[in-house]
């Protein structure tokens, strides 16, 4: 008797968990003109067409518009300044923080994400003064780090007011076919 018993309740937990909320498909965000779509793992993440994608090799930051496709490792590297060059994403960051970690959700997947501004940073790629962002995103559900670096303004390579966090905004978890 007890084994038509424990069926009748593997039965009632079969339908009663059916009966919760089915997922919430997150379609991906539209494509901005001129821009294209970087995969890693399940994820993707959009980028201006000149951009360029390479593996990731141990750098000093990038001279062009550039997305490393990691991992990414910690490696002591002598560099001299840091200059942060030109914008550069890199997916599959060695796990890192510019501070002040907040919860955010992109495109349905739960971010934690850290942002912070260097005022006025020389860089040497456009001989000139400008702020640059970073972005640190945590994407919990894929166990993945993404980071974002950008100048504030157009005269550096891939800059412009608020492209780091244009391209954060684009984060997307590409949907298995």
């Amino acid at each position: 008797m007890a084994r038509p018993t424990a069926l009748l309740v593997l039965l009632a937990l079969g339908v009663l968990a059916g009966c919760g909320s089915p997922p919430v498909a997150h379609p991906a965000p539209p494509l901005p003109l001129g821009w294209k779509p970087v995969t890693y793992h399940l994820l993707a993440i959009d980028v201006p067409d000149a951009w360029t994608v390479r593996p990731w090799v141990p750098n000093c930051g990038a001279t062009e518009p550039t997305v490393w496709i990691g991992p990414e490792e910690p490696v002591l590297l002598s560099c001299g300044a840091f200059d942060p060059g030109a914008a550069e994403v890199v997916l599959g960051a060695f796990p890192g923080s510019t501070g002040g970690w907040h919860h955010q959700v992109v495109n349905g997947l739960d971010v934690l994400m850290s942002t912070s501004q260097e005022p006025a940073v020389f860089h040497t790629t456009c001989r000139c003064l400008a702020t640059t962002t970073t972005i640190d995103m945590d994407v919990v559900s894929q166990a993945v780090f993404v980071r974002i670096r950008a100048g504030e303004s157009p005269v550096v390579p891939g800059g412009g007011p608020g492209m780091a966090q244009e391209v954060a905004h684009t984060l997307h978890r590409l949907v298995p076919e």
